[in-house]
């Protein structure tokens, strides 16, 4: 015959206490919070990759339409000037541009790209431009919200 201290024993054994419930629910929300938080930072840096990504089609983009509009005329294109604050180039969020100068913002233009050139007073007759590319996203967005990057570029004269 079975004594009550043995069946005392024989539950407990098939229980769990309140406190290993509570250390178990502590470690799972612990595990939560910071998956959860780690999330925004890749979210994050994706968005921040497929920015670069854009912006390196766009420098793409842009760079071979001056080459192949020519050196002669990207030198005396007066929207290239160094005072230049204009957008020449617009993009939507696909990638698709505009021709050189010719496009306009729309409603679903998403990048701008403003072509500066700039001579350095050491190289005034050089056979080289050496042009600033500011490139800048979303347009929707305040002048001080944008995103920006600037890359440099040279064209040479070949012609």
């Amino acid at each position: 015959m079975r004594t009550p201290v043995n069946r005392k024993l024989r539950r407990k054994d098939k229980a769990f206490s309140l406190v290993e419930v509570v250390l178990a629910v502590g470690i799972v929300a612990f595990v939560l919070i910071s998956i959860l938080g780690l999330m925004s930072v890749g979210i994050k840096a994706n968005r921040e990759s497929a920015d670069d990504i854009a912006v390196g089609l766009i420098v793409q983009h842009v760079s071979t339409s001056l080459r192949m509009e020519g050196f002669t005329k990207v030198n005396a294109n007066t929207n290239y000037a160094p005072a230049n604050t204009t957008p020449d180039f617009y993009y939507d969020a696909t990638g698709a541009g505009s021709a050189n100068g010719a496009g306009t913002a729309d409603a679903n233009t998403l990048y701008a790209c403003t072509v500066i050139r700039s001579s350095p007073a050491a190289l005034p007759a050089s056979n080289v431009l050496f042009l600033k590319l500011q490139i800048s996203w979303p347009l929707a967005a305040p002048e001080a919200n944008r995103q920006k990057r600037t890359v440099q570029l040279s064209l040479s004269n070949r012609e």
